[in-house]
Parts: structure tokens; sequence; C-alpha cells
């Protein structure tokens, strides 16, 4: 009687199923979401295979997001336990849900073998002869790369650079996550047929960015066309909503140089190439990191500053240098970036984005990407640093812990940001920000944070009893960010072309075409709302064109279009989930000296307190480094050691606003509190 009357109570009720309608990894957590207009809470839910009952169970407790909907329930149904391979359907009442596959690898081979087949077809084929923006008639071969979205066949290493906090890695992020992933799960892939295709595919990237290599030494950061493919293609810079162009397109380490030597020295080392060599790939990778270093800090960059996003870009670049050459100046340059990057660790487990301690640092794209920067690090200095792991593991139980502290029964990965010079968290990103007029649904963002989750979550916490490796909590976490992109959303959308049983609808122009295995952008806060609450996605039937042509279905971009950001952090995701080297560094380095650089051996950060100051001092020395700190008359306030594989060390001094002086093996420099 009581399992005839919750069936009852569950037809009445249940309006929706929301899950990953395309395939679950056998060992992983599996949940789907039943939405409601009443209590379904002990209703029964009903796993088949085919006409068998697999599974039952009952939904859990109700919660409510009242933020996305008013008077609808959220109830989880979870049947961890299944894992016979097959294929299922999920019951409640009167709804089923579409069929969907258990199974190993089921997941992840899926996703490894259509975003592969998405950037193949994605290719710009044939000719692309440019010039510079107001540089002459001089034309410049730069066939080859990928095509940047559904309706922009621009090719970008990055964009919105005048932001300066926003920069998201586009061609040359591809091109490592492609080679990353035929390094790191190569069994599957040759099981799957595509090893070879995968590496050919990061070496159809690495070619583009050997391109992209002025005879200066800088890379070009953009092939655009405003966006109008009838109009001229410029090597160029551009800026706004209105594609203004200039002639910045020298790349500074955020702004896709760092990446783009860093994917080129890693694909030089397989000893193969594509239309080039490994051994030009490795010239260029060292040419573009030798220019770069020749300049002052924040070279190329709009506001002359570097701030985060130049400290992971320039991390991977040096990390890779040093595993492709095993030279030391390149491993003191990643000690001294991880040292950096480590220390913008909050005290709430955020990054800071800036010097000053103003900007949280948040992404719509590239989140997950500080972690995995300093993951790759960790794997070749076997020093290991506590410093540098600390704050792994710090932001990752930030990341898992600003996801739980409300009510989110879809395990939407959350985060902190500044909005009207308050910081807040949310699930969206604010639509007011630096850009003037960027913000999008956040499908790479949430690709990165489970890659991160993997990888990071792997390396600092490896559990031997897990199939994953990982711990429950941070495997639960990056799986509900790919469940989400699979249609584990309350738009009941699958946000990946060609699989799933609900499409997303795509871009109203399709210039470059929609490629199966392709991502679009997603859910965003409200359109309504600037400060990213509520939950959107719009189509172009909601953006009728108006008499002044300031409103059109063009705006339906934010949502609808493919873009390879959300194609490469997913393609990382299932690389690192299935990760098949999940030991090995290199051999313990020879001991280094401090770096030769001046501007980056040593760092210093600021905590002040009402009756105290902190001075965090970071070195790249593998031996002790004394450091002291005097006043401008010479009086020494402090001394401090940094460590012999420590790297960082903290000094107390009383409150002050005065210059000090920071002085040790490389000299001195003058800091201001």
């Amino acid at each position: 009687m009581q399992l005839l009357l919750s069936l009852l109570l569950a037809q009445l009720s249940s309006t929706a199923i929301y899950m990953n309608q395309v395939a679950f990894e056998a060992d992983g957590p599996k949940t789907a979401i039943v939405e409601g207009t009443s209590s379904l809470a002990g209703t029964a839910f009903t796993l088949k295979r085919g006409t068998v009952v697999a599974a039952t169970g009952v939904l859990s407790p109700a919660t409510q997001l009242s933020d996305w909907k008013s008077g609808i329930y959220y109830y989880q149904a979870r049947f961890d336990t299944v894992k016979t391979a097959g294929t299922y359907t999920l019951t409640t009442g009167s709804v089923t849900s579409g069929s969907f596959a258990i199974g190993k690898d089921s997941l992840v081979g899926m996703g490894l073998t259509k975003v592969l087949g998405f950037f193949n077809a994605d290719r710009w084929v044939g000719a692309d002869n440019v010039t510079k923006y107001d540089g002459g008639g001089t034309t410049y071969d730069m066939q080859g790369g990928w095509k940047d979205a559904t309706g922009d066949v621009s090719k970008y290493l990055s964009h919105l650079s005048y932001a300066n906090y926003m920069n998201p890695q586009q061609i040359p992020l591809s091109t490592w996550i492609l080679a990353f992933t035929a390094d790191r799960v190569p069994t599957l892939l040759k099981a799957k047929g595509i090893y070879t295709g995968m590496r050919a595919e990061a070496l159809w990237g690495a070619d583009y960015l050997v391109r992209s290599l002025d005879p200066s030494g800088y890379f070009y950061i953009t092939v655009f066309d405003g966006w109008n493919v009838d109009s001229a293609r410029n090597i160029c810079a551009f800026t706004g909503s209105n594609g203004v162009r200039s002639a910045n397109y020298q790349a500074a380490w955020r702004e896709g140089a760092g990446l783009s030597i860093a994917a080129l020295a890693r694909v030089s080392t397989w000893g193969t190439g594509g239309a080039k060599t490994s051994a030009q790939y490795l010239a260029a990778a060292k040419t573009g990191y030798a220019h770069l270093i020749s300049k002052a800090a924040g070279a190329y960059a709009d506001d002359g500053k570097e701030n985060i996003l130049d400290d992971y870009c320039a991390l991977l670049a040096a990390t890779e240098l040093y595993a492709a050459t095993d030279s030391a100046p390149y491993l003191a340059d990643a000690r001294t970036r991880a040292a950096l990057l480590a220390l913008r660790v909050s005290d709430d487990g955020y990054f800071w984005s800036d010097d000053a301690k103003t900007r949280p640092f948040y992404h719509a794209v590239d989140a997950g990407i500080p972690l995995v920067a300093l993951t790759r690090y960790l794997e070749i200095d076997t020093l290991q640093n506590s410093l540098v792991k600390d704050a792994v593991v710090r932001h990752l139980n930030y990341l898992t812990g600003i996801t739980a502290k409300v009510a989110n029964p879809f395990g939407y990965a959350r985060q902190s940001f500044r909005y009207n010079s308050a910081i807040k968290e949310g699930f969206f990103i604010p639509h007011v920000n630096e850009s003037g007029y960027w913000w999008q649904g956040e499908n790479a963002r949430l690709g990165s944070l489970a890659s991160a989750a993997f990888y990071a979550g792997r390396f600092t916490g490896y559990r031997p009893d897990s199939a994953f490796g990982l711990s429950d909590s941070l495997l639960r976490y990056g799986l509900s960010q790919i469940d989400w992109i699979l249609g584990k959303n309350p738009k009941d959308y699958c946000f990946m072309a060609g699989v799933g049983r609900k499409q997303a609808p795509g871009y109203y122009v399709t210039s470059n075409g929609e490629h199966p295995g392709g991502i679009v952008n997603g859910i965003t806060g409200s359109n309504d709302k600037e400060d990213g609450t509520g939950i959107d996605y719009k189509v172009a039937a909601d953006f009728p064109m108006n008499a002044n042509y300031t409103v059109g279905p063009w705006l339906s971009w934010r949502w609808t279009e493919q873009w390879i950001p959300h194609a490469h952090w997913f393609l990382m995701s299932m690389a690192t989930l299935r990760d098949e080297v999940r030991t090995g560094v290199k051999a313990t380095p020879p001991p280094l000296a401090i770096a030769s650089r001046s501007r980056n051996a040593l760092h210093a950060s600021f905590v002040r307190t009402p009756n105290r100051l902190e001075i965090r001092l970071a070195s790249p020395s593998a031996h002790d480094a004394q450091f002291q700190i005097s006043d401008v008359r010479g009086r020494i306030l402090a001394r401090a050691t940094v460590r012999a594989g420590e790297y960082a060390a903290t000094a107390i001094l009383p409150v002050t606003r005065e210059v000090l002086a920071v002085s040790g093996p490389e000299g001195c420099a003058l800091v201001r509190p």
C-alpha cells in the first residue's frame, strides 16, 4: 500500500528527470535529479537495463533553488552501486529518462573520441595569407590552426587582453591539452583507435604556433576578421564588443605566449612532426621564452603589469621547457613562478588575481588552470616544496567547500568574485567586469575545474583504494561538472553536439558550421541581472531585431555558440579522470642557485593586521637563502631564512608604511607594504 501511494504521488508531482544523458563510468558516482512541485522525498525510483530491473531506490530529501525556479523542489536519485555494462533508463512515477550507458570507459571513451572529432572537423584547411594591422602590405602565411567558434572563423592565441584579468587560453591550450591527452592515456587511445589521430591533431596545432612566431621572437596574438567572413583578416589585437583593431598583436605571457611555449616544448619531445619538425618546435619554444624573459616584467601586457594569469602561463612554459631539455635555468624559473602562484592563495582558499589583493581570481573559461599548472610543475620537480603542495590542497578544499556551502543539488561549481567593489560568492560570473561586455555560459570553466580536481586531487592525495585514485568528494565534484554539461541541468540540455537525448539549441549563424563533439557556451545567470544571480539559456528567438539594430539574434552567442575552450577542457577532464600516468616524476634535479633574473628571484607580499606586518618572501633556491629587511636609513628590522626546498618564509614586523629594503643573495629591492 505504501509503495502504491509513493508511486501515485510521483505521478502527480514529478515533472522532469535531469541527468547525464550520455554515459556514466561503471566505478564512478551516478546521480540523477528529479524535479517536482510537491514533496517526493522517499518516493521510489527504478533503474532498468532494457526490460530488466537493475536497481531500485528512493529519492533524497528535497532541496530548493528559489533563485533559479520558485516553487520547485529537487531530489537526488543515486545509483552508484550499478556497475554492469549496458544501456539503462530511470523511472520515477510516470516520468522515464532517456537511455544512457554505464560501463568502464563509457564516458571517457566517448569524450575522447567525440572531442577529437570536433577538432579535426574544426581545422582551418587551406591558405590563410594575412597582413599585419597597420603594418604595410607584407603577407604572412598563417594557415592551419582551428577556427574559434560557430560564428567566428578568426584564430586566437587569446583575446580580451585589454581587460587584463580575463584572457582565455585558446589555440595554444588546445594544442597542449591534445598533447597531454596523447601522453597520459595512450593505452585507452590505442584501444579506441585514435592515438595516432590525437597526436596528429596536437601537431596540427603546433605547426600553427610555429607560424605565429615572429622573426623578432614574439607570438602573434590573433588572426582576426572582425567577426565578418567578408572582411580582411589581420594579425592584430582588438578591444570591445565592436572589435576595434590595433597593432598591439605581440603576445604577453598571459596573451597566449606562455601556453604556446608550453605546447611547443611538450610536442618537441615526441621526436616527430607535422609540417614542422620536432627540432623546429623546440627552437620556437626556446626563442619565444628567451624573448619574453629579456623584456621587463609585464612586457606586452596592456596594463604593463604581471598578474596571476602571467604566473600560471609562464609556469607552464618553464615547466615544459625543463621537461623537454633538462636545462637547470628553466627549473629555476619554474620554481619561482610556482612560489609566486602559491603565495596568491588567500586565507579563504581562493587565489588573488592582483598583487594588491583586491580581486579574487575568477574566470569563465580557465578557472582550473592554476591547479593544473602547479600540479604539472610538481611532477617535474621532486624537491616537492611544501608551499606549493599546501596551496594546491587549500584551493581544492576551497573549491569543494564553497560548492557545498549552499543548497546545491546539481553540485554546480560555485565561485568567489568581485562585484561593485565587494567580494561575493555565487554560481555564475557577474556581467559587470573589466571587459565592458564579455560574459557567457561557463561550460569551459566547469571542464577546467573538473580537470583540476582530478589531476591535482590525485597527485596531492592519491587514494589507491579508489578506481580513479581520488577521494570521493573530489571525484563527485569533478563528475558533477561533466554531468551538467551532458544534461544534468535545470534546462535539460546536453551541451555537446551529436550525443544525448535533448540537444541545446545552437547559434543562429553557422559560418564555421556546428561540429559533432563541439560544446556550446551554456547556461548563465539571468540575462536581466548583472550580478550573476538567476539562471538563463537564451536562443536567437529571444532577441528579435529592433529598429536601430542594437538588438538582434546575434546576442544569443553568449549561450548557443560552440567554442574551442569548452571542447579542450572537456578533453582534459577525460584525460585526467582516466590518467594512466599516476606516479613517476623526473629524477631529482641537481641543486640550483638562485634564479639569475633578479625580477623573478625574489617576491615579497604583505599581510597587515592592526598591530603587526607580515612579509612573506619567496625565493626559488635549492639552498638556504638569508634575507634581511631594513628601513631606508639602514636599520635592520627583521631577518628571515628561506630553507632549501621550501622556497618561502615569513618575517614579522611592527606596522609600518615606510618603504622597506629587502636584501638577499640576489641584491636589494625596495618595496612598499
